[in-house]
């Protein structure tokens, strides 16, 4: 089985926060509940998280910068690759610059579907994947050669599915040997 990949939840209303816990440890990940910045400093100075899921009227705090923003500025000097989702009650176009401009990659309205909400963190940190692999290039010179590509991609077909090399061959529409002499190979 696949370690579970770890998200954030920095959420001060503590009962929407075990609900977001609740429907993310149902998923593909494992979940973690902040409900002050220093909770949230506190969980991001012990890492391994794949994204971060940040209420951006959170206020309470001892520390300085006692804001969402300020946890948002910290996380991107620290982890700038870590995907931030930001969720605001209020939805208007101030509210979603200020977070998108301090470095947030997604901004939700709350109410949200928790579904949608899954699926739309787990989309992010595939994207990061892909990026790191090499997969999904963010400039010229991160572009790989194709042959390239096409092996890091049956890898990452294979691990999803496991390492069973029928399954990625099918998923792949590619012969089942095609997989083995890849997966033999790395």
């Amino acid at each position: 089985m696949r370690e579970k990949k770890r998200v954030l939840i920095v959420e001060d209303d503590r009962s929407y926060s075990a609900a977001l816990v609740e429907t993310f440890n149902t998923t593909s990940f494992s979940a973690f509940a902040a409900y002050s910045s220093d909770e949230a400093y506190d969980a991001l100075s012990k890492g391994g998280f794949s994204a971060i899921v940040l209420d951006w009227s959170l206020s309470n705090s001892h520390r300085g910068e006692a804001t969402a923003k300020g946890i948002l500025k910290k996380c991107k000097e620290l982890l700038p690759h870590l995907p931030v989702i930001v969720l605001s009650g209020f939805a208007g176009i101030d509210v979603r610059n200020d977070a998108l401009q301090n470095g947030a990659d997604s901004f939700l309205t709350k109410p949200i579907s928790l579904e949608l909400l899954t699926t739309h963190v787990n989309r992010w940190v595939e994207r990061v994947a892909a990026v790191e692999e090499g997969l999904w290039p963010t400039e010229v010179a991160n572009a790989r050669p194709l042959d390239e590509v096409e092996r890091r991609y049956v890898l990452r077909v294979l691990s999803l599915t496991g390492e069973n090399v029928s399954r990625a061959a099918k998923t792949l529409q590619i012969h089942r040997h095609t997989v083995a002499s890849i997966k033999a190979a790395k």
